[in-house]
């Protein structure tokens, strides 16, 4: 189970459908949206912890890659 460490400090189980969510409010299709919290997964595989930050740098790698638009949003 991936813990996230808020900016407040808090610790809250991972949900991968924030991303998905964040996604595709930023205009990516749900395939899309999906693919990519999949990955930010495989590579968050190797801890249990992580900040809030991390994982938000590991969204956006993952997103320029699809988009580099996007990314900005």
């Amino acid at each position: 189970m991936i813990q996230v460490t808020k900016r407040d400090g808090r610790k809250q189980e991972f949900n991968s459908e924030k991303i998905v969510s964040s996604l595709e409010k930023c205009g990516l299709d749900e395939l899309k949206s999906k693919t990519i919290a999949l990955q930010v997964i495989n590579e968050l595989a190797t801890d249990n912890n992580y900040e809030i930050e991390h994982i938000q740098n590991v969204v956006e790698k993952f997103l320029r890659k699809e988009n580099k638009e996007l990314q900005k949003k």
